[in-house]
């Protein structure tokens, strides 16, 4: 398992808020998902810190304000290997 603690977007050109999510999943088959977020990234924002936990990761970048624009580069996450309690 492992934990994400946060992330460092890579986005540019960003006009309007960026919602992101991130859904969890400890086993492929694993009918339960954990899901965090969505957390808004305001333009200009460095790192956006959040906690989830699972092996299987799945990001959602979305945006629902108008006007909105922006490109995702290569956001970098904060991620430390973790254990079940």
């Amino acid at each position: 398992l492992f934990t994400v603690r946060s992330i460092w977007p890579d986005i540019h050109a960003q006009v309007g808020a960026v919602n992101f999510s991130i859904k969890m999943r400890i086993y492929p088959q694993d009918q339960t998902l954990r899901i965090k977020g969505p957390f808004s990234l305001a333009p200009g924002q460095s790192k956006k810190d959040f906690m989830a936990t699972g092996r299987i990761a799945r990001l959602r970048y979305e945006s629902t304000s108008a006007p909105m624009f922006w490109r995702l580069g290569k956001p970098v996450y904060d991620a430390v290997q973790g254990g079940l309690r």
